[in-house]
C-alpha cells in the first residue's frame, strides 16, 4: 500500500510533522495525524502483545515436541497449547482494526510543506516563481460541452428528458458511434 508520508517519518518526529501540517491551516489534517498517533501507538502495543504470545506458542510446540520425541508425558504441555488459540484470536481481532484506523489515516495525511513553501491566509498570498510564454488571452466564448454537442446537432437533451427523466442524455450521430 502506498502511503503519502512514510509512518516512520512520522514515529520519529511528531512534533515535526505537526508543526508543518499546521502550515496548511487544515485542522482535519491536525485530527488525523493524532488520531493516527493514538491509534499507532495502541497497535504497536497490540502488534508486539500478539507477537509475543505467538512466540510462547511456538516455544511451547517445541517443547511438547521435545517431551514426545523423549517419550515423556505431555500432556500438560498439550493443555496449555489448547488455550493459544482463542486467546491470539482474541488478540487479532484487536489488532487488525487498529491497523486499518492507522492505514486509513495514513492515507489521508498529506505530505510535508517544503521549507519554502510561503505561509498564507488564502492563494493571494502565494508569489509567482517563474513566468514562461505569454498568458493565454481567449478570442472567443467558452461554452459548456453540452452546449456544444446541441448546436452541432450531435445530442438531444431535452428529448431525453421527455423520454427517460432528469439525469438523462441522447447521443446522436458521430457522437454516438464514437460512445459506443
Amino acid at each position: 500500500m502506498e502511503y503519502m508520508l512514510d509512518i516512520r517519518i512520522i514515529r520519529a518526529n511528531p512534533e515535526k510533522v505537526r508543526v508543518n501540517l499546521a502550515r496548511r491551516q487544515d485542522a482535519q489534517a491536525l485530527t488525523r495525524l493524532n488520531a493516527l498517533l493514538e491509534a499507532d501507538v495502541s497497535y504497536r502495543s497490540a502488534l508486539q502483545e500478539l507477537e509475543s504470545l505467538r512466540m510462547q506458542r511456538n516455544q511451547l510446540n517445541d517443547s511438547i515436541v521435545k517431551a514426545k520425541s523423549q517419550g515423556l508425558d505431555a500432556q500438560e504441555l498439550i493443555l496449555q497449547a489448547k488455550a493459544f488459540p482463542l486467546k491470539l484470536k482474541e488478540l487479532e481481532s484487536r489488532v487488525n482494526p487498529l491497523k486499518e484506523i492507522v492505514d486509513s489515516n495514513l492515507l489521508r495525511v498529506p505530505n510535508l510543506l517544503h521549507e519554502s513553501v510561503p505561509f498564507g491566509q488564502s492563494d493571494a498570498g502565494n508569489k509567482v516563481v517563474k513566468v514562461k510564454g505569454k498568458p493565454f488571452k481567449q478570442k472567443f466564448e467558452f461554452r459548456h460541452h453540452g452546449q456544444l454537442a446541441v448546436s452541432l446537432g450531435l445530442a438531444d437533451f431535452e428529448r431525453s428528458v421527455a423520454l427517460s427523466g432528469a439525469g438523462f442524455f441522447a447521443l446522436k450521430g458521430s457522437l454516438a458511434r464514437l460512445d459506443f
